[in-house]
């Protein structure tokens, strides 16, 4: 317990493993804590293995009636699907551990704090489901929340105040709030400092990238994004290297530059392909398809989008939901599917509609780009010309790395269609 709360999670891990064994098997109470302590070590270092000790832990506190833990453990269950990418497990679990805490929040439990302190992780896994799921308001408003809970229950409260202070970093940029995200940034990396928290602060590096691509500053983001992996890789933090490494090559493709994307979008596949993501979804080959596809290399991007699109119906009609992209990722699939064949304008404007619903952060941006350079493929300069102005209006309120690749799009239409984009700061 004392390695956990220095936040030396491969010591503490490998010490929970050695007391499990020396623990007689009717001693339901230790072992309780020490699969949930161990189960919690594991998927912050990206172990698939988290989820069953935290199975075994929640047996165990159902064994003993412990109804307070039991919730506990069904959160942690949630956090570690979530540190996976299996979001709609991650949800549902938010769900039931909402439902087992009800007797709680009635004042049925003696433990005040607890109760409390339950409350608030509650809030966090909802705000927290709700931005992977693209309800961004009403994510606001519950990890808001989540922090003014948090924020009165002292260090047993940290984790809970951190995570959401990361989240809203992240999310607030898109609201038109850089000055408050910047404050939340500074504010949660004082408090990992504080308690020598480095999974954290590399958290929080990569997270707080999307404050530089408010400020249309590429070489800010990707300074903080290498300052992460580089920690990561001291920590052995597979899948914050794996996203630290997918962040680098999507600014890299979002901003026209697929030359400097490549050995990071590579490195990226490299990590998926040997499960060392945590992430049970096909999202580094998604951003290789993207990338060949705007390199002009449609044939290569079709044999991936055939293969990405095989493999997630025969995952849809085994029944199964690990593994199926989010609803903005299948967005961009659709995307690169009609930009190398020949799509209609119905399926064109299907597509707008799903990306208006769906789409994060840049991504809306994206579609109206993409979408512009397969009519300037098609022959339909004057209507590419018009989309490339549509996805120009929408980068002015839209924080976005992308100013510079739609500049370059529209100067490669014949002249006689050309309207200049007005100059915008990220060059």
């Amino acid at each position: 317990e004392r390695a956990r709360s220095r936040h030396a999670y491969l010591e503490a891990e490998s010490l929970y493993s050695q007391a499990l064994p020396l623990l007689p098997e009717s001693d339901d109470r230790h072992r309780m804590v020490a699969w949930r302590g161990r189960g919690l070590m594991r998927y912050r270092v990206s172990r698939y293995d988290a989820i069953d000790d935290l199975a075994l832990a929640r047996e165990a506190a159902r064994r003993l009636g412990d109804a307070q833990a039991e919730v506990e453990i069904v959160l942690d269950e949630s956090t570690a699907f979530d540190w996976t990418d299996e979001y709609r497990k991650s949800r549902a679990l938010v769900g039931e551990a909402e439902a087992l805490a009800r007797p709680l929040a009635a004042g049925r439990v003696a433990d005040e704090h607890a109760a409390r302190l339950i409350e608030a992780r509650v809030l966090l896994g909802q705000g927290r489901a709700m931005w992977r799921f693209s309800e961004r308001k009403e994510a606001l408003e519950k990890l808001t929340a989540a922090v003014a809970l948090a924020e009165r229950l002292g260090d047993d409260g940290y984790e809970t105040l951190v995570v959401s202070l990361l989240l809203l970093g992240d999310l607030l940029p898109w609201y038109n709030e850089t000055r408050r995200a910047e404050l939340a940034f500074e504010r949660v990396i004082a408090l990992c400092e504080d308690h020598g928290d480095r999974v954290h602060v590399a958290v929080a590096l990569l997270n707080r990238r999307q404050i530089w691509i408010a400020h249309r500053d590429l070489d800010r983001a990707i300074d903080d994004t290498r300052q992460c992996i580089q920690i990561a890789r001291e920590l052995g933090l597979a899948t914050t290297t794996f996203m630290g490494s997918y962040n680098l090559g999507e600014m890299f493709y979002q901003a026209g530059d697929p030359v400097a994307a490549w050995p990071h979008v590579n490195r990226a596949v490299e990590l998926e392909n040997r499960r060392f993501s945590g992430v049970g979804r096909p999202v580094a080959r998604l951003l290789q398809t993207r990338v060949m596809a705007f390199e002009g290399n449609h044939e290569g991007a079709r044999l991936w989008v055939t293969e990405i699109r095989s493999h997630q119906e025969r995952l849809a009609g085994g029944g199964a939901t690990d593994g199926l992209l989010m609803p903005s990722e299948d967005v961009l699939l659709t995307m690169v599917d009609l930009f190398t064949r020949d799509a209609t304008d119905e399926e064109w404007s299907a597509l707008r509609a799903r990306a208006a619903k769906y789409s994060v952060e840049q991504e809306l941006i994206e579609v109206a780009d993409v979408e512009a350079r397969w009519l300037a493929r098609v022959g339909r300069a004057a209507e590419a010309r018009q989309k490339f102005e549509e996805a120009h209006r929408l980068a002015e309120r839209i924080p976005n790395l992308m100013a510079a690749r739609l500049r370059k799009g529209l100067a490669e239409l014949p002249p006689d269609t050309i309207a200049p984009l007005r100059a915008a700061s990220n060059g």
